[in-house]
């Protein structure tokens, strides 16, 4: 195996792939020092986290040193500070194709997922009190659905085939019109799959036409941001709510953000000083929100080149692993993942 990897790394420098932003990624190619021997080390991590674009901890150092100033304070520093802020949430309306006003910065995805999850059900308690999630979300929207469930609200977990395919039966017979929300992520973060965000969308708005509802759809993008086309006015046409987080696309840890559709009012999570135009209180955290703009700015930028890089490399070790272990098992869809 050591083989296989040494070659997929070499495969990287041949072909000048930057980065490839997945979990069989190699695009480390620091030296370790071990006595005499130098080793490359071969990152197979990046579904964990990512490590941070050269560039973007140059920017988030430059902000530390220079760009200081509160996002709030009225003086040179703090409308400086304001603008990079300015710019950064520019930079993810445009990953998502969304407007500069649909955007909002937080601490993390977990941030995000929470806002949304008890934002909606403090905002729509008194029209419905059922959510339906799928049953493979990350522990940071199944979390504050089961405590949704201890507070009273109705919780149904879809179920998915041996390789993560979601149920699309389960799902469009549990839409009731006392349906307020329902929350699948765009990309499973074990085995891969790409969920249909797209089609359950279009589920939800054929519903809510036909019985005169409004049920809302959140997706966790979190492993799907940088990687598939996220657009709400594309492929994503129709949902309501995303949250992503920076340190999954080369950008720093401790920075996520939300997307919410215009015309959506939820409670907020975050109280106190009203930033965030109120959706999330709290001194602006500008050197991460600066690197999280940038990587994000970056990875749209050089999305179709990347995409190929991770699609290639993926295939180039799937296929050296199956021809070294014959009785190998791979748990994600080959064809999609």
């Amino acid at each position: 195996c050591r083989k296989k990897f040494h070659n997929v790394v070499e495969c990287d420098k041949q072909r000048g792939f930057r980065c490839l932003s997945l979990r069989i990624e190699a695009y480390s190619e620091r030296n370790l020092e071990r006595g005499n021997e130098k080793q490359m080390l071969v990152y197979l991590d990046n579904s964990a986290t990512t490590r941070q674009y050269d560039q973007v901890t140059d920017a988030m150092a430059e902000a530390m040193r220079e760009t200081y100033g509160n996002p709030s304070s009225l003086h040179s520093l703090g409308v400086a500070a304001e603008k990079k802020v300015r710019e950064a949430r520019k930079a993810l309306a445009s990953a998502f194709g969304a407007s500069e006003d649909e955007i909002y910065f937080t601490s993390g995805g977990t941030e995000s997922d929470n806002t949304v999850l008890a934002g909606a059900a403090g905002a729509r308690k008194r029209t419905g009190r059922k959510i339906i999630v799928s049953a493979v979300e990350h522990p940071a929207v199944l979390e504050p659905a089961r405590r949704l469930e201890k507070a009273g609200f109705e919780v149904e977990y879809i179920g998915v085939d041996r390789h993560c395919h979601l149920d699309m039966d389960q799902l469009e017979a549990a839409l009731t019109e006392d349906t307020i929300l329902v929350s699948v992520m765009g990309v499973n973060n074990e085995a891969g799959t790409i969920m249909p965000i797209g089609e359950i969308a279009r589920l939800k708005d054929k519903y809510n036409k036909a019985h005169g509802t409004k049920i809302w759809l959140h997706s966790d993008a979190v492993q799907a941001l940088g990687k598939i086309p996220v657009s709400v006015k594309k492929e994503w046409q129709g949902v309501d709510f995303i949250s992503a987080s920076g340190h999954k696309i080369h950008g720093p840890k401790g920075i996520g953000v939300m997307y919410v559709r215009k015309g959506i009012n939820i409670e907020s999570f975050m109280v106190g000083g009203g930033q965030e135009r109120h959706m999330r209180s709290g001194t602006e955290n500008t050197p991460g929100i600066i690197g999280f703009g940038l990587a994000a700015r970056m990875a749209s930028e050089s999305f179709a080149e990347r995409t190929a890089a991770m699609a290639a490399a993926r295939g180039y070790l799937l296929e050296g692993l199956k021809t070294e272990i014959p009785d190998i098992a791979v748990n994600s869809p080959e064809d999609e993942s």
